[in-house]
């Protein structure tokens, strides 16, 4: 193998460091996004309740229709 095995692999294992790294800061930057919308199909006794919750447990749309029905939207 040499120095030409031992550096595909130490390249390889750098790439991997990268991609993961990418992977943790990309998802560090989508979750206020994906907070933003799961928040918005949230009853508000879950939004405001003691227990925190990733994903709402009862999918509420009508925040949503109410905003559209609005004439001032």
């Amino acid at each position: 193998m040499g120095i030409r095995g031992s550096l595909k692999t130490r390249t390889g294992r750098i790439n991997l460091i990268y991609q993961v790294l990418a992977v943790l800061i990309a998802l560090i930057f989508l979750f206020p996004v994906y907070w933003l919308i799961s928040m918005s199909f949230k009853a508000d006794t879950e939004i405001f309740g003691k227990t925190l919750t990733y994903y709402p447990h009862v999918f509420d749309v009508s925040p949503w229709l109410a905003n559209l029905r609005d004439g001032d939207f």
